[in-house]
C-alpha cells in the first residue's frame, strides 16, 4: 500500500517514484519476455501495451476512513487511476525520448494521440464542475 500521509499532495507525489519503476520494469521485461506464440510476442514487442493496476484500494480507502462504495471512496480511486496514468505516460514519454518511439508507433500515432486529447478535454471540464469555493 502507498503510504498514507498527513498531507494528501505528499502522499500523491510520493507515489509517482513507485509507478515509474514498475512501469520502467515493464518496459524491460516485454521485450525480453517469452509469449505463446511469436504472432502475440510480435504484436507485444511492437505495441508495447503495458498495463499498471493497484492492490489494496480497499486497505488504502479504510486507512482513510473512506467507505468503500462511497462518492468520496470513488474519487479517490479515481485520482489515483488518473495520477496512475499521468505518470505512466510521462515514464513513456522519457523512455521514447530516450530510446525511441517503440516500433508500432507511427501505426498507432493517431489513435494513441486521440485518447490523450480526450484525457486533456475531461481534464479541462473538472474547473468548471468544481463548485465554486471548493480546491
Amino acid at each position: 500500500m502507498m503510504t498514507v500521509r498527513p498531507s494528501a499532495d505528499s502522499t500523491w507525489r510520493a507515489s509517482a517514484t513507485p509507478i515509474e519503476i514498475v512501469f520502467t520494469a515493464q518496459e524491460i521485461l516485454v521485450g525480453n519476455a517469452d509469449y505463446p506464440t511469436e504472432a502475440i510476442g510480435e504484436t507485444t514487442r511492437a505495441f508495447r501495451q503495458l498495463g499498471l493496476g493497484y492492490a489494496n484500494l480497499g486497505a488504502l480507502l479504510m486507512a482513510l476512513g473512506l467507505p468503500y462504495d462511497s462518492d468520496e471512496g470513488r474519487s479517490v480511486a479515481a485520482a489515483l487511476t488518473s495520477l496512475m496514468t499521468g505518470y505512466a505516460y510521462r515514464t513513456s514519454a522519457r523512455i521514447a525520448d530516450r530510446m525511441g518511439a517503440f516500433e508500432g508507433y507511427e501505426h498507432n500515432r493517431e489513435p494513441m494521440l486521440g485518447v490523450l486529447e480526450m484525457h486533456r478535454e475531461a481534464a479541462e471540464l473538472l474547473d468548471s464542475a468544481v463548485p465554486s469555493g471548493v480546491g
